[in-house]
This record gives C-alpha cells, sequence and structure tokens, in this order.
C-alpha cells in the first residue's frame, strides 16, 4: 500500500476536508492561540534548561508575539484604514 501525502491525509481520499480540519477551520482563532501557546513553551523550556542560544530563544519569543499579534494588528490597521483607532481589544 503506498504511502499517503500529507494533504491526502488532510483533506480524505475523496477530496474532503478531516473532521479536524473542519474543526480547525471552524476555530481558527484558538487554533493560532494553542500553537502560539505551545511554541512559548517550547521556548521557555528549551531556554530554562539552557538547550538554546539566547538569540534563538528571543528569536522564538518574537514568532510568539507575530502570532498572537496577528489578529489585534489586522483589527486595528482596519480600524485606522476607516479612520478611526480602534483600541477595543
Amino acid at each position: 500500500m503506498p504511502t499517503r501525502g500529507w494533504q491526502e491525509r488532510v483533506l480524505g481520499a475523496d477530496g474532503r476536508p478531516s473532521p479536524v480540519l473542519r474543526l480547525v477551520a471552524r476555530h481558527e482563532e484558538l487554533a493560532w492561540a494553542t500553537g502560539a501557546g505551545l511554541l512559548l513553551l517550547l521556548t521557555w523550556l528549551l531556554a530554562a534548561t539552557n538547550q538554546i542560544p539566547t538569540l534563538a530563544a528571543r528569536g522564538g519569543y518574537v514568532v510568539v508575539g507575530l502570532v498572537c499579534g496577528r489578529a489585534p494588528m489586522l483589527h486595528l490597521l482596519g480600524g485606522l484604514r476607516r479612520g478611526r483607532l480602534l483600541l477595543d481589544i
């Protein structure tokens, strides 16, 4: 039996999305927050145990900030385009 690629495993043999993919699509913000939280935990654990250099840990924290700041930044920029400063998150 040939090994299927990740796209086929996610979409299924008939091309329809898997239950997991439908769940993630329904709760996109939760998926982003979960991924960022796991990356934050991993970065913190590796930095606390001196498994990675300080510069790499800071890079990990920057990535977490970018992932978590994506939705608020888009909201802010959308408000600025309409001529309003939206600081309501």
